[in-house]
């Protein structure tokens, strides 16, 4: 009796692909092996590159006004030993009915004030007040009032303050990113609540020299 050759069970390990149409090739009949459904095999996803986390590079102007905060905290213990006589100026410039304030990155940083600085050894009021102006705001101001002088006694400085106004108009000041904050134009009437030290007096004293020369 011959015996006939049966069927041998396709592998399990075959090769899936169009052409296989077997019950175990899992390709166009959408059924497996055993007889349920055919579950597709995912595919290998590409690796994802890491997220690239960049942080921006402070500059020199960053660095600096750092230096600039501890170096004001400093002085202020030097000032309270040694209670030394500084001089100094005060610039008032206006624009109408406006006044430019500033914001400092160091001291009191939340504080609007008038530009201004120190007088260096040898160097005239009117010559600081110059100086100041075009080294924090890039404002060069040739035409100036003298408002006069006073004596302050200021986180333990015994400071004399000269103040001059000039009135601009025009003009676009850029602040110096070492020392300046912010720059901003401010209304006579409505300035910020929390301002400098010596804001209104100032602007008083520009008030009774502008009376004076109208009368």
């Amino acid at each position: 009796m011959a015996h006939r050759p049966r069927d041998r069970p396709p592998k399990s390990g075959g090769r899936l692909g169009r052409g296989n149409s077997g019950p175990g090739a899992g390709g166009c009949s959408g059924r497996s092996a055993g007889g349920g459904p055919a579950t597709r095999r995912p595919r290998p996803r590409a690796a994802q590159p890491a997220p690239a986390y960049t942080r921006s590079v402070p500059d020199r102007a960053w660095f600096l006004s750092r230096f600039y905060r501890v170096a004001y905290q400093l002085a202020r213990v030097y000032w309270f030993v040694a209670q030394p006589k500084k001089r100094g100026v005060k610039c008032l410039l206006t624009r109408g009915d406006e006044v430019l304030l500033v914001r400092h990155t160091y001291g009191d940083r939340g504080a609007w004030d008038l530009p201004g600085g120190s007088i260096k050894r040898g160097e005239a009021p009117l010559e600081a007040a110059r100086r100041e102006i075009h080294e924090e705001l890039g404002l060069e101001i040739s035409d100036w009032v003298e408002l006069g002088d006073f004596f302050a006694k200021y986180e333990h400085r015994k400071d004399t303050m000269y103040c001059f106004h000039a009135s601009v108009d025009g003009v676009k000041p850029v602040a110096d990113r070492i020392e300046i904050a912010e720059v901003r134009w401010f209304p006579a009437a409505a300035l910020p609540q929390r301002n400098g030290r010596f804001v209104r007096r100032i602007l008083a004293m520009s008030r009774a020299a502008a009376a004076a020369n109208a009368a």
